[in-house]
């Protein structure tokens, strides 16, 4: 037997092992309404679960607890019980679920991995503040419809004021020539905040500037490619084409580093979902490349994995029923 051979074996078993897993831990509230361990010999409904299936009693406590939870929500409970969704992804979503909005919890569990659902949750339950508490800094949604392929940003901050009596020195880690400068500047009568508005709206205007110029370019080149294809008979067309879609998953995919430059000015180094302050890991294009065949970094956003994995995952219907705000699941 190969390495190959044998890993492919562990996934199989492993597989198998947690879906068995997952189904018996869905039996166990039943077991115990009908007090069936006992009449089989079983001091307990954890000695039960401890012996036939080597679970711990801390999950089966959370399994329980999680049934009596989801009674008034059938579609989630069905995961729960028939062992299609583990309890560990379930209890996740139960501080946000409700009647209403439990069918597309089920999508949630069902599709993301658990590090992607904690992270939904988290972005939901921000959401929920900033409606509660009207707090436009947090305010943020979901623009799920770029699952179409339309060129739409993945993230649209409704609002990025920031709390001034939350911002000092000490959070935004200045230099310290760089606070003698200020201050120098405020001793002049010099407006320090209007300079900053000026330098901010100044980088921002270059930025757009970077990005335009590079989009402009991918769009020519484009074009440029379009009309040659034009100018070939049918099968010389065919024969293009085909080598274009082999690119699609080869070097054509690759960023440029002009992009990956402007990117990182505007973002930095960290997932540019509002709130996040994890690690982008990876350059997500919110407008499909197989479809748009351009990097234009209007439409490239560096996220962290999870909200990577959220951004590939969700479902347009998903979308559509939520009308591209996290706070409407809540509600």
């Amino acid at each position: 037997m190969t390495d190959k051979e044998l890993y492919e074996l562990c996934r199989k078993y492993g597989s198998a092992a947690l879906e068995a897993k997952r189904k018996f831990a869905g039996l166990l509230p039943e077991v115990l309404r009908r007090r069936l361990y006992e009449r089989k010999g079983f001091a307990s409904i954890f000695e039960f679960a401890a012996k036939l299936a080597g679970m711990s009693r801390d999950h089966v406590s959370l399994v329980l607890n999680l049934e009596k939870k989801l009674e008034d929500k059938p579609v989630l409970l069905k995961a729960l019980v028939s062992g299609e969704v583990s309890a560990n992804k379930l209890v996740r979503v139960t501080s946000i679920a409700t009647v209403e909005n439990q069918e597309d919890l089920f999508h949630v569990v069902k599709n993301f991995s658990n590090r992607a659902v904690e992270t939904f949750v988290r972005d939901v339950k921000r959401e929920e503040r900033a409606v509660l508490y009207e707090d436009d800094a947090v305010l943020f949604q979901y623009d799920l419809n770029k699952q179409d392929g339309l060129n739409k940003s993945f993230i649209s901050p409704k609002s990025l004021h920031v709390q001034t009596s939350e911002v000092g020195s000490s959070r935004l880690n200045l230099n310290k020539d760089v606070e003698e400068k200020l201050f120098e500047m405020q001793e002049k009568g010099i407006n320090i905040n209007e300079f900053l508005r000026n330098a901010f709206k100044k980088r921002e205007e270059d930025l757009d500037e970077k990005k335009r110029e590079i989009a402009d370019e991918q769009a020519q080149k484009l074009k440029k490619n379009e009309k040659i294809s034009e100018e070939l008979n049918h099968e010389q067309r065919r024969i293009l084409i085909t080598k274009q879609d082999q690119k699609q998953n080869s070097a054509e995919r690759y960023i440029p580093v002009s992009v990956k430059k402007v990117i990182r000015e505007e973002h930095g180094t960290r997932c540019s979902y509002p709130g996040c302050v994890k690690q982008a890991t990876t350059l997500h294009h919110t407008q499909r490349f197989a479809l748009a065949r351009v990097h234009d970094p209007h439409f490239i956003a560096p996220l962290c994995e999870a909200h990577h994995e959220i951004a590939h995952k969700i479902d347009v219907s998903f979308a559509r029923k939520a009308n591209g705000k996290t706070a409407r699941l809540c509600t």
